[in-house]
């Protein structure tokens, strides 16, 4: 796992003055093919090489600044994140692989662009994901971002070798004998072949699935409680919520394949982590009309950049991941002045703010004063 602390975001935060590159490159781990992603840095060193330019840098002086990146070319460089972070300047040269999908973009100014950064790091210190599958379960344990798989403590390893120990029926009794031991009683055998780890079980067979895992879970959870997100295909959504008296499994998961590593567990769950973290969205509307009833609020971007530089923002929201288009690198600099100024900055998934009372899809802000 690759991540930034809170503390080194800050640190290039604060850094300004001279020129400087922030470059995001997607990594693509799962594509063998590294000539596209050598291709594509090239094609960003030429788009920061000219904007260097602009700013009247001379060619030693760009040349210093990007040395770090034409000297890997990639070569150097694990691809085992998501994307490549650099932010080079005269007195800073830094490359950070990180586990979040942040887009590809190049920035030059006199500070570094951090926005997109900052949605990576706000998650809980601690929160579980939990793969499950007809044929196996997997809990993940995410810890500062961190993620390590954590043994469960199943009373059958995994549903291979529960199906090792299969009844057969007496004579009469329904063909799907039950996996765990006990006598089948009866149930609707189904298939579904288009999803992930499905295999012809009956109803009460993967009731007792769900059973063995909620008990597992909330054993593996007892020393350490905290959220749990559900990464499963669509018909074990509702069905293990309904069987499980687990109290930290969260009502929002994953429809994805469960088998994936811990690190793709992880970054799978992970927005859906963050927004339990965050206030909900009716929370956020609540707070926003009661700034707005006292004119504390801002939206257009030049208000809110001018009340970021002066200490005025209390809380800043903007739309995670949007494509913000012309306005992303104002945003960049209102998320940076906001974090210098004390102020709190939460990242929103989807839209942003419109329908909190007149709040635009770029930046709102609850003012101090």
């Amino acid at each position: 796992m690759q991540t930034l602390a809170h503390q080194d975001w800050m640190r290039l935060a604060r850094h300004e003055g001279e020129p400087s590159v922030s470059l995001f490159l997607a990594l693509h781990p799962h594509d063998g093919d590294r000539r596209r992603v050598a291709l594509r840095l090239r094609h960003l060193l030429e788009e920061a090489e000219q904007r260097l330019a602009e700013l009247d840098c001379d060619p030693a002086q760009v040349e210093a600044i990007l040395a770090p990146l034409r000297a890997s070319g990639l070569e150097d460089i694990p691809r085992d994140g998501q994307t490549l972070a650099a932010f080079l300047a005269p007195s800073v040269q830094e490359l950070h692989q990180l586990d979040a999908p942040l887009g590809e973009r190049v920035t030059v100014a006199d500070h570094f662009a951090l926005a997109a950064l900052r949605t990576a790091l706000d998650q809980p210190a601690l929160w579980y994901v939990l793969g499950l599958a007809d044929d196996g379960a997997t809990l993940v344990r995410v810890a500062r971002g961190a993620p390590s798989e954590v043994p469960l403590p199943l009373e059958r390893e995994d549903r291979a070798a529960a199906n090792a120990e299969r009844v057969e029926p007496t004579e009469g009794g329904n063909r799907h004998a039950n996996r765990f031991g006990s006598p089948p009683t009866g149930g609707t055998p189904t298939t579904h072949q288009q999803g992930f780890g499905y295999e012809q079980v009956d109803d009460i067979e993967r009731q007792t699935w769900y059973r063995f895992v909620d008990r597992a879970l909330q054993q593996a959870l007892e020393e350490a409680p905290a959220p749990v997100v559900l990464v499963a295909d669509v018909v074990h959504h509702q069905a293990f919520r309904d069987a499980c008296h687990c109290p930290h499994l969260l009502d929002r998961g994953i429809r994805h394949d469960p088998h994936a590593s811990p690190a793709e567990l992880a970054a799978l769950a992970r927005p859906v982590a963050r927004a339990h973290q965050q206030n909900d969205s009716e929370a956020i509307g609540d707070r926003w009309h009661a700034a707005a009833h006292r004119g504390l609020v801002a939206t257009r971007p030049e208000d809110v950049l001018e009340a970021a530089r002066v200490g005025r923002v209390d809380t800043l929201y903007w739309p995670a991941g949007a494509d913000l288009n012309g306005d992303a690198e104002q945003v960049d600099e209102i998320v940076r002045q906001t974090a210098l100024q004390g102020g709190a900055l939460v990242p929103v998934d989807g839209e942003g703010l419109p329908e909190a009372g007149g709040g635009s899809n770029v930046v709102n802000a609850i003012l101090r004063w």
